[in-house]
């Protein structure tokens, strides 16, 4: 009885140790503070593949606005958050990895419906049309993956993350007014790709990101690294007043934010609005993106076998 009561409660202690290996072994994904010229020039590059998608958008469509038109069209593309994330993963013994990259809102022709419907404001001077709170609906998630037609190809090293349908106990945002999130957008994305198998689950995650983490994005983070078993870090660049500069890393920070931002406006100011500059879609090229980052060079084969 005694031997019976002891190879039983041997069972139950062994039971409650894999229990806490598979806590100790659950995903977790850090925000932590980003900063750096390295950083500036990525993010840069992934605004700018955003503002020329609207550049081929508008010459495709024969799209001009006057100035107010002008306006929204500024604040939905300079004013956008743009991220980029590498997910690392281990598939038959070898390392792949595969970026991914969004920038929050709608989709480009919702911006345009935006635009073209703009209602009077209370003064009767021309208003905006832009909502605070803002809920992507299936029509907005059909458009916009519509659209990857303005933007480089997807291929298995690099892809954009367009609006996708939540799924079922899948990575939500908690606050509709983020639904449209640059961060969520890829979670969902990883989320698809999982799902089809197109990667596995498990891998490390290593993003960054042109604005502060809201927290329902840190909510999402932490559903997606808990499903999915997945670790990493999400590098933030803080925007001056969003955190007292409190310590070296965050005044840094907040330079690379205000540098970034001031990059983004040349931009949008010499190709969008003031002297909108159609784009030759023969003349697009990703830039390499270890060529924008110089602390991923360690990966620079990126999404072959490592060895290889």
């Amino acid at each position: 009885m005694m031997h019976r009561t002891s190879f039983h409660c041997f069972r139950l202690g062994v039971f409650a140790l894999a229990l806490l290996a598979s806590a100790a072994h659950a995903g977790k994904i850090d925000i932590q503070i980003g900063f750096g010229d390295n950083v500036v020039a990525m993010l840069d590059s992934e605004s700018t593949l955003f503002a020329d998608a609207y550049r081929t958008a508008m010459t495709d469509k024969g799209l001009k606005f006057n100035r107010a038109g002008n306006s929204v069209l500024t604040r939905a593309t300079q004013g956008s958050t743009v991220a980029r994330v590498e997910y690392i993963y281990t598939q038959n013994g070898l390392e792949y990895s595969k970026y991914y990259y969004a920038r929050s809102g709608p989709a480009m022709e919702v911006t345009f419906d935006r635009i073209a419907h703009r209602a009077p404001a209370s003064d009767g001077s021309p208003g905006t049309g832009e909502s605070t709170a803002y809920e992507i609906t299936d029509d907005d998630i059909a458009k916009d993956i519509a659209e990857g037609k303005f933007y480089p190809r997807d291929t298995s090293r690099r892809t954009r993350a367009p609006n996708l349908k939540k799924v079922d106990n899948g990575v939500v945002a908690n606050d509709a007014k983020h639904a449209g999130d640059a961060e969520l957008k890829i979670f969902r994305k990883i989320e698809s790709d999982i799902a089809t198998k197109a990667v596995p689950r498990g891998g490390k995650l290593v993003g960054y990101v042109s604005k502060a983490v809201c927290s329902s994005c840190e909510n999402a983070a932490k559903l997606l690294a808990e499903a999915y078993d997945i670790d990493g870090s999400l590098y933030q660049l803080l925007e001056r007043g969003s955190e007292p500069p409190i310590d070296a890393m965050a005044i840094e920070s907040q330079k690379s934010s205000s540098a970034l931002k001031l990059r983004r406006q040349e931009y949008i100011k010499t190709h969008l609005t003031n002297r909108f500059v159609p784009l030759d879609r023969t003349a697009r090229v990703v830039p390499d993106p270890i060529e924008r980052l110089e602390a991923e060079e360690a990966r620079e084969m990126t999404a072959v076998p490592c060895g290889e």
